[in-house]
C-alpha cells in the first residue's frame, strides 16, 4: 500500500463497507440460529473490517487537503488487529452521542464528551481480541479446558453486533455506492481548516488524557466493571 490516489482509496472504502455489511448479516444469521460463539467471531470480524474505514478516510482526507500521507504507517495500521479494534470501539462509543444530538436537533456537541467516549473505546478495543480467540478456539483456563460455547454469552454477542451496526451506520453516511461518488462527497465535506481544528482538539485531549492515564490493570478492571454492569441490566 503506497502512493495510492484518491479514487483507489475510495474504492477501498466502498469495498470495506460492503464486506463489513456482509459479515454483519452473517453474524445475525448465526445469532438467530443460536450459534453464539461463531456469531461473536463473525461480528468481531465485521467490526475489525469496518475499523479499516477510518484509516482509509484519514489517508483520503490528507490527499484532499494536500498533506503528505505516511503510507508505511497507514499500511501497518490497516493490518494491525489492535489498531482496527481501537478504531471500531472508539467510534462505537462516540457515534451514539452524535446520533442523539442530530435526533434532538442540537446544533453542536461537546468535543470533549465525544473524545472522552472515543478514547475509552480506543483503550478497550485491543482487549477484545482475547474474546475473538475464545469464540473460535478451545483454551486451558483456571485448570480446565474450555470450549467457545463455555465462554461466549448472548450478551457478549449482542454487544459486538451492536458495535458493528453503529460503525456501519456511520460508514453508510460517508461511503456511497461507487468510488467516484465517494470521492466527490469527501471533497465536498473536507477542508483544511476543519481538519486542523479536529487535529488540534484531539492533540489537546490526548495530552491531557495520557497525562492522567490509569495503569493497564486499572483499565482492565474498569472494562470488566462496565461489562458486568451492562450484563446485569439485561
Amino acid at each position: 500500500m503506497k502512493d495510492l490516489d484518491l479514487r483507489t482509496l475510495c474504492q477501498g472504502i466502498v469495498a470495506v463497507k460492503d464486506n463489513a455489511l456482509d459479515l454483519l448479516e452473517d453474524a445475525k444469521i448465526l445469532r438467530a440460529n443460536n450459534k453464539l460463539a461463531r456469531s461473536y467471531a463473525v461480528a468481531y470480524m465485521a467490526c475489525e473490517e469496518i475499523g479499516k474505514l477510518s484509516i482509509l478516510l484519514g489517508a483520503a482526507t490528507q490527499i484532499i487537503i494536500g498533506h503528505a500521507v505516511d503510507w508505511k504507517s497507514t499500511a501497518k495500521r490497516f493490518r494491525s488487529h489492535d489498531s482496527k479494534a481501537s478504531q471500531f470501539m472508539g467510534l462505537a462509543n462516540a457515534i451514539p452521542i452524535l446520533e442523539s444530538a442530530i435526533k434532538e436537533g442540537q446544533k453542536s456537541v461537546s468535543i470533549d464528551e465525544v473524545l472522552s467516549k472515543a478514547f475509552v473505546g480506543v483503550n478497550v478495543g485491543p482487549m477484545l481480541f482475547q474474546g475473538r480467540n475464545a469464540s473460535l478456539y478451545c483454551d486451558f483456563v483456571d485448570g480446565l479446558f474450555k470450549r467457545p460455547s463455555d465462554v461466549i454469552t448472548s450478551e457478549m454477542v449482542d454487544r459486538m453486533i451492536d458495535a458493528a451496526e453503529i460503525n456501519i451506520r456511520a460508514a453508510t453516511v460517508l461511503a456511497c455506492d461507487t468510488a467516484e461518488e465517494t470521492a466527490e462527497k469527501l471533497k465536498e465535506q473536507t477542508s483544511a481548516q476543519r481538519y486542523e481544528s479536529i487535529v488540534n482538539s484531539t492533540h489537546e485531549f490526548v495530552d491531557e488524557f495520557y497525562a492522567n492515564l490509569r495503569s493497564k490493570e486499572e483499565r482492565e478492571a474498569m472494562v470488566k466493571e462496565i461489562y458486568a454492569r451492562k450484563a446485569s441490566k439485561k
